[in-house]
């Protein structure tokens, strides 16, 4: 039997590059956001609302637009705004892994071919392999990138 021992250390880091973000000013949950943002792309921004938000792009013409329609847009805006909501794309997170392998017999390997799911409260990062030094007592690190919000 091979055996491989390693301790683990884990870093995470996650980027506002993201479709829902979160302002020092936010007051809404991430689920409340995901609801105001699904309005604001029917009701506001298919119809020729013209937003302030990054990357959100107008799909109508602006002069459709009531003035009840555009303060209840403005109003939308500016919350979504607040919690740095954008339209530039999902949210990613970088995972940095270091670990130490062991001084063992068994211990010791190669560099690639090291498969690492990370579990949290809410679900998973799909596998990733995580090519690093693995020689006997080596200290490697690698990076991986998901979009899983665990």
């Amino acid at each position: 039997m091979h055996c491989t021992s390693f301790g683990l250390l884990l870093v995470v880091t996650t980027f506002q590059l993201l479709h829902l973000g979160s302002g020092a000013d936010c007051k809404d949950s991430e689920k409340k956001l995901a609801k105001n943002f699904k309005i604001y792309e029917k009701k506001c921004l298919k119809i020729g609302y013209e937003s302030t938000l990054a990357g959100c792009k107008s799909q109508g013409d602006p002069s459709q637009l009531s003035k009840k329609q555009k303060k209840k847009c403005d109003k939308i805006n500016e919350k979504l705004g607040a919690c740095e909501v954008t339209c530039e794309g999902e949210k990613t997170t970088q995972y940095t892994i270091t670990h130490e392998t062991g001084s063992g017999i068994y211990d010791g390997g190669s560099s690639e071919g090291y498969m690492f799911t990370i579990i949290g409260a809410k679900g998973e990062t799909s596998p990733h392999d995580c090519p690093a030094a693995r020689g006997k007592t080596e200290i490697g690190q690698c990076t991986i990138e998901d979009d899983a919000d665990i």
